[in-house]
């Protein structure tokens, strides 16, 4: 039995949990559809606002235009918003591609699961989801974290790699970082926020762009010479 599925209306939310705009038709890129919750509300503590606390964000209509957004809601003024005045703020979360690969598989499996952890998180905080549901997710990043650089420690001593010292100190002090996050978090001393979202994507970035490639070139370097 086959069933015939149409689709009947698109619509996308460029500002997320406010009104959405019908579409007849949709580019899809990398990150879904185009305009589609690029944008969300903070306070001034980057704690995410959503409808799911505040319903009346539903009142406000987000246009697109050549140039960017314009905002506007019930007894309020319009608000311009251009994309030229964001690009140095604007940023993704986090998504890879292959120029993140190292070559060794295992520690590559290990990259994409922070990755995907620290993407669970932020869409977690997006959708509004309280301490209880954002902790599981940022302990399970800490524990993992923990995990991997226990596995890159292993590679190194076991290809005799240099500069182990300073690599390891490096994963020490992440690890007590993240540590000290969690607690202060689970304990209600400060919230994940953007700030934090913000500062463990770029750990990340430059543990896997910069500390993690040159680990690896050198742990390879080491193997061919022992292998010849």
């Amino acid at each position: 039995m086959t069933s015939n599925i149409q689709l009947s209306q698109i619509s996308v939310y460029p500002l997320k949990s406010t009104a959405g705009i019908q579409l007849s038709n949709s580019w899809v890129d990398e990150l879904g559809l185009s305009f589609d919750r690029r944008f969300v509300l903070t306070d001034d503590k980057y704690q995410f606002i959503t409808a799911r606390t505040e319903p009346k964000l539903c009142l406000i209509q987000a246009n697109i235009t050549s140039t960017g957004l314009v905002l506007t809601a019930p007894d309020m003024p319009k608000l311009v918003i251009n994309y030229h005045q964001l690009t140095d703020l604007y940023q993704t979360v986090f998504v890879w591609d292959d120029n993140y690969r190292t070559g060794i598989d295992e520690i590559d499996r290990d990259h994409k699961v922070l990755v995907n952890l620290i993407n669970d998180l932020y869409e977690a905080m997006q959708d509004g989801s309280g301490g209880a549901l954002l902790m599981p997710i940022f302990s399970a990043l800490k524990h993992y974290t923990e995990d991997h650089f226990a596995k890159e420690e292993r590679y190194m001593v076991e290809c005799e790699a240099p500069d182990q010292s300073k690599h390891f100190q490096e994963h020490k002090h992440m690890a007590e970082t993240l540590a000290d996050l969690e607690s202060r978090h689970r304990h209600g001393e400060a919230a994940i926020s953007l700030q934090t979202l913000t500062f463990l994507r770029d750990w990340l970035k430059n543990h896997i762009c910069v500390v993690d490639q040159a680990m690896t070139a050198k742990i390879k370097k080491q193997t061919e010479r022992q292998d010849a």
